[in-house]
């Protein structure tokens, strides 16, 4: 009776670690391509940052929340114009994206204690970017303002994740993402003043800007 009692033990804490029906919290670097598409022309700009994602996984299925943050050089930077207002963008794009993922991985192993697996979102994100100069529609030059962009769209991905027996083994995963989104409300804000806020465009409005980007991620489980 006592090893039965052991084993119904033992079995117990191997379910409670074993990496399937639980929770997790995983993390990485990242680093890929930005396109932006303004006053009919397209700018590419690379970059850097991070990805975190927190779910819970059942065996073959895992639900997430991401997050993607990712910041990019502008140089040269970028012209675009909106309401008649004209305006050169130079400095560093920030790009923050959040997405509930739905992921599968597939019975696909490109090598041992490996699996491919596929994810896609919905998306939304928030991107500023610092403008180098601003010409009012009263033609006063203008200095140290930012643009930031409230955008939607969605996001596919695929990837290999190492499979181990426990998530305490700080399984490793790469991956590679497409995000495609659209602009649907900007502000002008003056970055010495949280209080000067300028709605230059809105939902509804023809002129939205297209953002596309191709981000490679690496990262591991953390628990």
């Amino acid at each position: 009776m006592k090893i039965i009692l052991v084993l119904l033990a033992l079995l117990g804490q191997f379910n409670a670690l074993a990496f399937n029906h639980t929770g997790f919290l995983k993390g990485g670097i990242s680093t890929g391509l930005a396109e932006l598409n303004s006053l009919g022309k397209k700018d590419f700009f690379m970059g850097a940052g991070f990805n975190t994602h927190a779910g819970y996984r059942w065996i073959d299925w895992e639900f997430q929340l991401s997050s993607y943050i990712y910041i990019a050089k502008m140089d040269p930077g970028m012209d675009f114009e909106s309401n008649g207002e004209r305006a050169q963008a130079n400095g560093n794009l920030r790009n923050v994206s959040f997405t509930p993922m739905l992921k599968y991985l597939s019975k696909l192993a490109p090598r041992k204690s490996w699996k491919l697996y596929f994810s896609a979102g919905p998306m939304i994100s928030l991107q500023s970017i610092k403008l180098k100069s601003f010409t009012r529609q009263d033609g006063v030059q203008a200095q140290n303002y930012k643009v930031t962009y409230q955008s939607y769209g969605a996001a596919l991905a695929v990837g290999m994740e190492e499979i181990t027996a426990f998530k305490q083994m700080h399984p490793v995963y790469l991956e590679i993402m497409y995000q495609i989104q659209r602009s649907h409300k900007s502000t002008l804000n003056d970055a010495s003043s949280s209080k000067s806020v300028l709605t230059i465009q809105d939902e509804g409005t023809s002129k939205k800007t297209l953002n596309q980007m191709i981000i490679l991620s690496f990262g591991m489980t953390v628990f």
